[in-house]
């Protein structure tokens, strides 16, 4: 078990932006204006 924790453990600066960016593209699909949201509008 601790292997296979150990295999797909991802770093957590990688995980907070997966995670803002699901919430950028939730905020768009879902039409809120993410832009004036968030700063990582591109």
């Amino acid at each position: 078990k601790e292997l296979r924790r150990r295999k797909q453990f991802t770093k957590p600066s990688v995980q907070r932006r997966t995670e803002l960016l699901k919430a950028v593209y939730r905020m768009k699909k879902f039409g809120g204006d993410a832009c004036n949201v968030l700063v990582l509008c591109r």
